[in-house]
């Protein structure tokens, strides 16, 4: 059952990284029931929450169960969710993290040229590490000035203006054809945890405890203050407005310019 329910979210369009945490998820489940899956009951729900994870966690765990109930249901499998009478957490809301513009600009001074293109992918494009791993040459437009890029979220694109700071970094790195970061060991791209670890990995050395993330954090800041927030969310490629906010950070600056308020 659960091998079909997988089956159907890849039909659906769902990333192959999401199918795989789902079915990690669903396999400890089959698990801690002993195999139980249509028997279930909210009491072991509840049990398989009772461990030390984040609230966050515990939402997810009740949300992909819930689906995979949903699911269930309809294909007739079981007539119950055991997920229906547990109570999913408050999230408090998510806070937004950018790097420091100064960490940023000694993080790229002190990189290679693979480092720097990395750097300016997330904080001059707003790239995930996903998708800085998975850009390909064929993917960017010098003379449009434009990125194309594969989210890997339903098989969406976006496509990402090139800020003329971001212009420099690429050419001075990118190769003519393939991959734009090349993995060592099997001819394909790098992997995003291979991105993630080595931008990390040079924040640390330099004394920092940013991370690679926190560069799509800045991206997301930097878009809102020039432009809007909705603007933001397409160049980010969020489809909830909601999780842009929770990426923009409001300049103390800004929150000064309401000194100037009048009404006359």
């Amino acid at each position: 059952m659960i091998d079909a329910y997988l089956r159907s979210e890849h039909h659906l369009g769902h990333s192959d990284c999401t199918v795989q945490a789902r079915s990690y998820l669903l396999r400890r489940w089959e698990r801690h029931t002993g195999g139980r899956l249509i028997e279930a009951t909210k009491e072991d729900v509840l049990a398989f929450l009772d461990d030390d994870v984040s609230l966050r966690t515990r939402y997810w765990r009740i949300s992909n169960l819930s689906a995979f109930y949903q699911w269930a249901i309809i294909e007739e499998h079981t007539d119950v969710d055991p997920t229906a009478r547990v109570k999913r957490p408050k999230l408090p809301r998510r806070k937004p993290r950018p790097a420091s513009r100064d960490v940023y600009r000694q993080a790229y001074e002190a990189g290679d040229k693979r480092m720097r293109a990395m750097l300016a992918l997330g904080a001059l494009a707003g790239l995930r590490c996903k998708e800085i791993a998975g850009l390909h040459v064929d993917d960017i437009d010098f003379e449009a000035g434009t990125l194309r890029v594969e989210t890997g979220k339903g098989g969406h694109q976006r496509v990402v203006p090139i800020p003329d700071a971001l212009v420099g970094a690429l050419k001075a790195w990118v190769p003519p054809d393939g991959w734009v970061f090349p993995s060592s060991k099997n001819g394909s791209h790098m992997t995003p945890a291979s991105v993630s670890n080595v931008i990390n990995a040079h924040f640390r050395g330099l004394g920092f405890p940013t991370t690679a993330h926190q560069l799509r954090h800045l991206y997301g800041t930097t878009a809102c203050e020039m432009t809007d927030i909705e603007t933001a969310q397409e160049l980010m490629g969020h489809a909830d407005i909601g999780t842009t906010r929770g990426y923009v950070a409001v300049s103390p600056e800004k929150k000064e310019k309401i000194r100037g308020i009048r009404y006359s």
